[in-house]
């Protein structure tokens, strides 16, 4: 029946590795979200990066 169309295997395999890689980059972005969330909840690192932010914001630009 639709033996005219470019093969439909070739895009169902390509649809597959396209989910696929979405999936992946989902799983990446929360791994980096749990970091995140560590270190933002771990009160040595959270000092750190007040201290960052205070140093940024006050840092003399003249």
């Amino acid at each position: 029946m639709a033996a005219g169309l470019p093969g439909m295997e070739t895009q169902h395999a390509l649809l597959g590795a396209i989910n696929k890689h979405l999936f992946n980059k989902e799983r990446a972005y929360r791994r980096a979200d749990v970091a995140i969330y560590r270190i933002t909840h771990n009160k040595k690192y959270r000092a750190f990066l007040y201290s960052l932010v205070f140093i940024s914001e006050n840092w003399p630009t003249a």
